[in-house]
C-alpha cells in the first residue's frame, strides 16, 4: 500500500511539473540540451596561412565549469571531412546551458598523443589537469622524422539557453621550422648531425608547458658540393623566449664538434638567444619560420636570424684556439 501510494504521489508530481512548463513560465522546467556551432579561429594568429589540405584532423574536448571531461569530437575525412579553419562547424552533441572549456589539438597522429587516450576520458570523471599532451619520444631520445604540424586551440564558453550557441575557438601554431644554413666548410663527403636540445615535448590542456625530460631534435646531411653548403631543416615544437634550446651541429665522420666551436659561452648555441639578439620584440606565438645561417672560416663564427626574408645585427663568435 505504501508503494501504491508513492507511485501516485510521484505522478501527481510530474503532471504538476509539466504542466508548469506547458504554460508561458518555464521556470520550473529541466534545462534542455542545446546545439552548438564551432569555429576554429586564426584571427588572433595573423601569420597563420594554413590551407585545409594540410590538416588532417580535429580533436575537440569539453570539459565543465568543474573542470570535468564532458564530451568529446573528432573531425576528419573518416567522420566528416578534414578540418579548415574559420569555418563553421555543427558537432555531434549538444550540451545544457553553463560554462564549459573547449580546448582542440589538430592533428593528433604519430608521433603526437594525449593522456589518457581519447578512448580512457571518462564523462565526469578525467578532469582537465589530468589531461596532458605529448610527443613519443624514442629510447634513444632522438626525432629524427619531420613533424607534423600541430596547432592548439583553448576557449572559455557559455552555452545559453537559445537554439544557436557559436563558440569560435582561436588556434596557435605549436610547430616550427628551423632551417640552417653552413657555409665555409672544406668540401667532404662527410656526415654531419644537427641536433636542437630541448625539454619542449609535454603540454597540458591549458597549452602550458609541462614537465619533460630532455630529449633532441636531429637530422643527418651531407655538403652540397654544387652549392658548397651544408643545410638542414628540423621541426621543432613550442618556442618561447623563457626557454634555452640548444643547437650543436658534429662531424659525425671525424667526431669533431663545428658548432658551437667556443664551449665557454654558454649560450653560444642557445637557438632562443640568437634570435632575441636580432629580434628582440619577435612573437613566438606568430612566428615559425627561423633561417640560421652559420659562416665558418679561419678566425670567426659569424651567426645571423633570418625571418621573413630580412636579416637584422649579424653576430660574431670568436673561434678560440685549441
Amino acid at each position: 500500500m505504501n508503494r501504491m501510494k508513492y507511485y501516485i504521489c510521484t505522478a501527481i508530481y510530474l503532471l504538476l511539473f509539466l504542466s508548469s512548463c506547458i504554460k508561458d513560465d518555464l521556470t520550473n522546467c529541466p534545462p534542455v540540451e542545446q546545439s552548438l556551432q564551432v569555429i576554429f579561429s586564426s584571427e588572433d594568429e595573423t601569420e597563420l596561412n594554413i590551407q585545409s589540405k594540410t590538416l588532417q584532423k580535429a580533436t575537440l574536448f569539453v570539459f565543465d565549469k568543474n573542470d570535468n571531461f564532458v564530451t568529446g569530437w573528432l573531425l576528419d575525412e573518416e567522420h566528416q571531412e578534414r578540418p579548415a579553419l574559420d569555418k563553421t562547424y555543427v558537432p555531434d552533441f549538444k550540451l545544457l546551458p553553463g560554462e564549459y572549456h573547449f580546448i582542440v589539438w589538430f592533428d593528433l597522429v604519430s608521433p603526437y598523443s594525449v593522456t589518457p587516450t581519447m578512448s580512457n576520458f571518462l564523462r565526469g570523471t578525467t578532469r582537465i589537469n589530468q589531461a596532458e599532451f605529448h610527443l613519443e619520444i624514442p629510447e634513444n631520445r632522438s626525432i629524427n622524422t619531420p613533424l607534423p604540424l600541430l596547432l592548439y586551440g583553448y576557449k572559455e564558453g557559455v552555452i545559453k539557453t537559445k537554439n544557436e550557441n557559436t563558440i569560435v575557438i582561436p588556434v596557435a601554431q605549436n610547430t616550427n621550422t628551423i632551417n640552417i644554413t653552413v657555409t665555409g666548410l672544406p668540401q667532404t663527403t662527410d656526415e654531419y648531425l644537427f641536433r636542437i636540445t630541448d625539454t619542449n615535448g609535454k603540454y597540458t590542456f591549458y597549452g602550458e608547458f609541462a614537465d619533460c625530460e630532455e630529449f633532441s631534435y636531429v637530422d643527418v646531411e651531407k655538403i652540397s658540393m654544387e652549392a658548397n653548403t651544408l643545410t638542414s631543416s628540423l621541426t621543432v615544437l613550442k618556442l618561447d623566449k623563457n626557454r634555452h634550446p640548444l643547437l650543436t651541429i658534429q662531424n659525425q665522420s671525424t667526431g669533431e664538434q663545428i658548432f658551437p666551436v667556443n664551449n665557454d659561452n654558454e649560450d653560444s648555441n642557445d637557438l632562443i638567444e640568437m634570435i632575441l639578439r636580432e629580434y628582440p620584440d619577435i612573437d613566438f606565438k606568430k612566428t615559425h619560420v627561423y633561417n640560421v645561417k652559420i659562416d665558418i672560416d679561419d678566425t670567426n663564427v659569424t651567426v645571423t636570424v633570418d625571418i621573413d626574408g630580412w636579416i637584422e645585427n649579424p653576430s660574431d663568435d670568436e673561434i678560440v684556439p685549441d
